[in-house]
C-alpha cells in the first residue's frame, strides 16, 4: 500500500498473485507430486517383497541388535503371530491410495478445485483491502469497552498468527532439512519422507521420531551401522533442535499457551475444515 501511494485495491490485488504464485502453486504441486511418489514407493515395497529381499530383514528374532529387546517383551507380546511385513504393507497400501486418490480428486475435480479457489481469493482480497474496516465494525457488535475490545482482539491476533504461522512454518522447515537429512544419505524418496517428517512434527512427544527410527533400525538391520549413527545424530542434533528451538519462539513464547492445547487446535481445526 506504501509503494502504491495508499491504493488500497491495487495493493490487495498484487498480494493475493503473489500468495497465489508464492504458496497455493507450490502447495498443488507438491500434492501431486507426492501422490506419483507414494505411488513409487508402494511399488518398489512389492517387488521387494516378491523378489523375497525383506524376508531375512524381517527375521528379528535372529537379529544381534533386537535381541535384547525382544527378550526383555517376549512374556508380554507373542512376536511370532505378528505380521510384520503384512501389517507394514497393508499401512503402505492405504497411505498409497491415500495420496494417489487425493492427487487424481483434484485433477477431476477441477471446476470445484477452481470455485473453491475463488471464493478464497475474493476474500482475501476484500479482507486485505477493507480488514481495518471490518475489524472497526466488529468491535461495535461487541458489549464490551473500547479497552476490552482492544486486548481482546489484540489477544485474538497474537494466539492465532503465532498457533498458525508458528506451527506451519516449524513443520515446513523440519519437513526441508528432514528431507534433505534422507536425500544426503541416499534414501530414495526423500520428498515423501519429508513431508511425513512435516507432518508428525505436529505430533507431541513422538513427532518427527515415528519417521526416522524405522530407517534406524532398517540400517542397523542390514549392517549400515555409520548411515544409522549418522541419521540418529542428524535427526536429533538438526531436525529436532528446530522443533526446540522454533516452536517455543513463535508458539508458546507469543501466545503462552501449552504445547497440549496448541496440539488439539489444529487437529480439531484439521478435522473440521479440512487438511
Amino acid at each position: 500500500r506504501e509503494k502504491l501511494n495508499g491504493r488500497r485495491s491495487g495493493a490487495a490485488l498484487l498480494t493475493c498473485m503473489a500468495l497465489t504464485v508464492i504458496i497455493i502453486v507450490p502447495v498443488v504441486v507438491l500434492v501431486l507430486l507426492l501422490a506419483g511418489e507414494v505411488g513409487s514407493v508402494y511399488l518398489q515395497f512389492q517387488q521387494k517383497v516378491e523378489s523375497g529381499e525383506l524376508e531375512g530383514l524381517l527375521d528379528v528374532k535372529s537379529n544381534p541388535y533386537l535381541e535384547p529387546f525382544l527378550y526383555w517383551i517376549e512374556p508380554y507380546v507373542d512376536v511370532n503371530n505378528i505380521d510384520f511385513l503384512g501389517s507394514f504393507s497393508a499401512g503402505l497400501q492405504q497411505l498409497s491410495l491415500f495420496f494417489l486418490r487425493y492427487g487424481t480428486t483434484m485433477l477431476s475435480g477441477f471446476f470445484n478445485l477452481i470455485t473453491g479457489f475463488l471464493i478464497m481469493l475474493i476474500t482475501m482480497f476484500f479482507l486485505f483491502r477493507d480488514g481495518d474496516n471490518l475489524a472497526e465494525e466488529l468491535k461495535t457488535w461487541t458489549p464490551f469497552s473500547g479497552t476490552y475490545e482492544q486486548v481482546l482482539f489484540n489477544k485474538f491476533r497474537e494466539v492465532a498468527s503465532a498457533t498458525v504461522v508458528g506451527s506451519l512454518l516449524t513443520a515446513l522447515a523440519q519437513g526441508i532439512v528432514g528431507g534433505l537429512v534422507f536425500w544426503v544419505l541416499g534414501i530414495s524418496n526423500a520428498l515423501f519422507l519429508g513431508f511425513l517428517i512435516a507432518l508428525f512434527s505436529l505430533v507431541p512427544v513422538v513427532g518427527t521420531a515415528v519417521v526416522w527410527v524405522p530407517w534406524v533400525i532398517y540400517f542397523l538391520v542390514t549392517g549400515s551401522t555409520v548411515r544409522a549413527i549418522i541419521l540418529t545424530l542428524l535427526a536429533v542434533f538438526f531436525v529436532g533442535m528446530i522443533d526446540n528451538v522454533l516452536r517455543p519462539l513463535f508458539i508458546e513464547g507469543r501466545a503462552k499457551l501449552h504445547t497440549l492445547f496448541v496440539f488439539l487446535s489444529i487437529m480439531g481445526g484439521i478435522v473440521y475444515f479440512g487438511i
